[in-house]
């Protein structure tokens, strides 16, 4: 009978050690990783624009750029672009349109709202150029943007284009 006690309190003793821990630790709840697009505004990129002009011109343009962060929500870059325009208005027949301009801008997240102003060549003919747009970062490395842009007096630019980030 010894024995048998022996064992069970044996057996008792090793089912209470073997028994989980409640310690009263807090239960903190993880939040869920959402991913998110996010583009490097750093470096160099690349991409296409197409747009319409207030007189009746559809510009189409390659673009290619640069861009420095100057400090954690403040970018400066530089931005060539050229390319035909078409005229739907009717009367003439396409031409090719590029610039060249700086531009400034202020970081807001997945967002990039900038200005621009540099040179512009329209078929030969040299002026200036000013504009503002909104780029947007929508999948890694990859931005789409909205710009307005003034061609000296002559014409107004409404363009919509999609850019890749190297």
């Amino acid at each position: 009978m010894k024995s048998l006690s022996a064992v069970v309190l044996g057996l008792a003793a090793a089912t209470l050690m073997s028994a989980p821990s409640m310690a009263a630790d807090l239960m903190i709840d993880t939040p869920a990783v959402v991913p998110s697009s996010s583009v490097n505004w750093d470096g160099f990129y690349a991409g296409i624009q197409a747009g319409y002009d207030l007189d009746g011109y559809a510009p189409v343009q390659g673009v290619i750029g640069a861009n420095m962060t100057a400090s954690e929500s403040f970018l400066i870059g530089i931005e060539l672009a050229i390319g035909p325009y078409f005229d739907v208005g009717g009367g003439g027949g396409p031409g090719y349109q590029g610039y060249l301009v700086g531009r400034a801008g202020v970081l807001a997240g997945p967002a990039l709202f900038y200005g621009m102003a540099g040179v512009n060549d329209v078929d030969g003919g040299f002026d200036w150029i000013v504009g503002v747009g909104a780029e947007f970062s929508v999948a890694d490395n990859v931005s789409a943007r909205f710009q307005i842009a003034q061609y000296d007096t002559s014409f107004t630019d409404l363009t919509a284009g999609v850019f890749w980030h190297f």
